[in-house]
């Protein structure tokens, strides 16, 4: 799929991934360990929006995110596919010009940087619905599974509406053994904390595309800070380009429909 025009042409993804595939997989375990914290994780899950409904009374919503989040139990590799295809989606709506190989493979070097400290820090991420994607490079339906590896695809699927909670097991496993923590505590805690998350994009439907637009507008600014907006003749990085006036990027105030 055709990038160049927008943000995401900015960054050779393909070096992205062999980048971020560097990325250490985490504490080591025995299966059994591996399979516990899994089962730990999904239960928690379960569970949390129950919870979510008792402390806040947002019940409707909390009904609602638990009949129909998706929630998949990753690895760090799973996480790094699922947040690089949901920024991936934000840069193709925001105008760019087009970049020369090396813009790219600077860009490459940054979301991979930008990458490879979520995969290693992040307990658990909502996602929201992801944007629509022309067909092609990168589409097919996430899956939710019960081990702690997960073959993220990119999403889209069928499931539209759905916001989509990845549980880190390597990560919640590692902070439990650093801080000492009881094995159902922290579990607990990191699905409590992700489903309020989701609870409130449910309980207030304009919080979602507000947050995604004020994202394109953020990608937009810095955009057009560093080459001059969409409009700028030759490749982002050229000496001719760099300067030329052009239409420039502006974010659209969201509405809170």
């Amino acid at each position: 799929m055709t990038t160049q025009g927008t943000a995401a042409g900015l960054v050779d993804w393909r070096t992205v991934e062999r980048l971020t595939a560097l990325i250490p997989a985490g504490p080591s375990a025995s299966r059994s360990a591996r399979a516990s914290s899994v089962a730990v994780l999904r239960r928690s899950a379960q569970e949390a929006p129950a919870w979510v409904a008792r402390i806040t009374g947002l019940n409707r919503a909390a009904q609602q995110v638990a009949d129909t989040t998706r929630v998949s139990v990753v690895d760090r590799a799973g996480l790094v596919r699922a947040s690089t295809r949901a920024l991936r989606g934000l840069m193709e709506q925001v105008p760019a010009p087009r970049a020369s190989e090396a813009v790219q493979l600077v860009g490459a070097a940054e979301v991979a940087g930008a990458m490879s400290l979520l995969a290693t820090r992040l307990l658990g991420q909502v996602v929201p619905t992801a944007p629509s994607r022309p067909h092609g490079h990168g589409t097919g339906a996430a899956t939710s599974r019960t081990a702690p590896v997960s073959d993220m695809t990119a999403g889209g699927g069928g499931e539209v509406g759905s916001p989509h909670l990845l549980l880190v097991a390597p990560n919640v496993l590692a902070v439990r053994r650093q801080m000492d923590l009881d094995m159902l505590d922290l579990p607990a805690w990191v699905c409590l904390h992700e489903m309020t998350h989701a609870v409130q994009l449910a309980a207030a439907p304009w919080l979602g595309p507000y947050l995604s637009d004020s994202m394109r507008m953020v990608i937009g600014a810095v955009v057009e800070a560093a080459y001059g907006g969409a409009g700028s003749a030759g490749s982002a990085g050229s000496a001719d380009g760099a300067g030329d006036a052009g239409p420039q990027v502006r974010g659209r105030r969201p509405q809170r429909g």
